[in-house]
């Protein structure tokens, strides 16, 4: 790679001067007893000051390329300045030699005053440049739809317009104060810890941060960010990735993962029950050949047919991820028809839900048959405020104190005739899924009640 001229010539100029200084002395030999008197030579003539100033300004030379136009006009003014002490140390003739001196130091002082005249232009003109440059950039962020802060000490001091909409407040608002009601208290500890590396000088990989709104809506966003320093102030320099919409996408599919796996689990527990059922029915009718077991076994095929048929339903229902407003007695009637036992229903009221609500019923009477042993199940719907409470009670064995807080784990099963566990636990979940509660209580005089708190329409 070729050296820039202005580095060459601060080469050049030295071995110049090298050269006049060594040839001046041998053309020009010294008179030390017709040129050298101590006292008018050292101290009225300054030769020691003199030399010494210029000692110094050969060694600045050396640091002169970094302002090229000074280059050429320092290289010749220092000749003329090296000719001028030289004469003085030596018995030059007289012709031509102090002029020379004269217009080499006027010709050097010349182009250095034209070298900072072309450097103050240029540097005024890269200043205008880089103005106009600021401008274009502004602009440039001003319309960007992605929200860019600027911050120092807690406040911000810059923020375009896509930073007001993501907030909701004004730019006015936000450089008079509004920093930290941005942050939930749980999330301030994060957000400082990141600021404080950043303006440190590390680097901080992206976070997501909850931004709270004017409004008191939430946008959680991607967090980028670098620093700058500006005179002896550091700045931090944010750029915000709105992911909102993309966390509930997520949320939704991790939602949707989690119910079709539970439809998985509520296929294999509730069709093997009813199928179970039937096949113990055959069972029976091959003992005593009663014809009338022949409509249990029915009834039980007919239950694992409408199992499938409504999980195919509930299915698509949590693809769309909406509810809808269903009558809990209707519900309770059609999944009641699938069983053997007596089961009598009182009161009726609407709740916000989707099919899953028939599998609800569905394990809860199962419960009560397999597990209970009852003879008949009560079901009574009623309205309190906003909620429909729904008591489903069996005249069974009961449940215990000590099982009750666990009877709704996945997993957990209890009694003779404990199966997968699974059917409260998808009850559990079904009704957590309709912002809804559960629970079970004691009966009396046996048996146990499951209370289920729904939202009305």
């Amino acid at each position: 790679m070729s050296k820039k001229p202005s580095g060459i010539l601060t080469m050049v100029f030295p071995l110049i001067w090298i050269f006049i200084t060594v040839a001046w002395i041998l053309i020009f030999p010294i008179d030390v007893e017709e040129k050298i008197d101590y006292k008018d030579f050292l101290i009225e003539g300054n030769v020691v000051i003199e030399g010494t100033i210029f000692l110094i300004t050969l060694i600045f030379t050396f640091y002169i390329k970094r302002f090229p136009h000074l280059v050429p006009g320092w290289g010749i003014f220092v000749t003329g300045w090296l000719l001028n002490l030289l004469e003085k140390f030596t018995s030059e003739p007289e012709f031509f030699i102090s002029t020379l001196e004269e217009l080499l130091i006027a010709l050097g002082l010349l182009l250095i005053f034209f070298g900072l005249s072309n450097m103050y232009w240029e540097v005024k003109n890269k200043y205008e440049q880089s103005k106009e440059s600021l401008t274009w950039f502004k602009k440039l962020v001003e319309v960007s739809p992605t929200p860019h802060f600027v911050y120092t000490n807690g406040k911000f001091v810059y923020v375009n317009k896509a930073a007001e909409e993501l907030t909701g407040y004004s730019k006015e608002e936000l450089l008079k104060g509004i920093f930290w009601e941005l942050f939930e208290d749980k999330e301030k500890d994060k957000v400082k810890l990141a600021m404080a590396k950043r303006l440190s000088g590390e680097k901080v990989e992206p976070y997501t941060l909850k931004i709270k709104r004017k409004d008191g809506d939430y946008r959680i966003v991607q967090v980028y960010g670098t620093y700058d320093v500006l005179g002896d102030e550091k700045y931090g320099i944010l750029s915000l990735a709105d992911v909102t919409k993309l966390e509930e996408e997520r949320k939704r599919n991790e939602e949707l993962s989690r119910m079709l796996s539970l439809i998985n689990k509520i296929l294999r527990h509730d069709v093997i029950n009813a199928l179970t059922s039937a096949v113990m029915y055959m069972e029976i009718f091959k003992e005593t050949g009663d014809i009338s077991v022949c409509d249990k076994v029915k009834n039980s095929v007919e239950r694992a047919i409408n199992i499938v048929k409504n999980l195919k339903s509930f299915e698509e229902t949590i693809k769309t991820g909406k509810l809808k407003i269903m009558k809990v007695r209707e519900v309770v009637e059609d999944v009641a028809r699938g069983f053997s036992l007596p089961i009598e229903i009182e009161g009726d009221c609407e709740v916000v839900a989707d099919d899953g609500l028939k599998t609800v019923f569905e394990n809860l009477f199962q419960n009560a048959v397999q597990h209970a042993e009852t003879s008949k199940i009560e079901v009574k719907i009623r309205k309190t405020g906003e909620y429909c409470e729904i008591r489903v009670a069996d005249f069974g064995k009961g449940i215990s104190d000590e099982i009750k807080p666990k009877i709704f784990d996945e997993g957990f099963s209890y009694g003779e005739k404990a199966s997968t566990g699974l059917g409260l636990f998808v009850v559990r979940k079904l009704v957590e899924k309709y912002n809804g509660e559960v629970w079970v209580e004691d009966n009396k005089p046996k048996g146990a009640v499951f209370v289920l708190k729904l939202r009305t329409a």
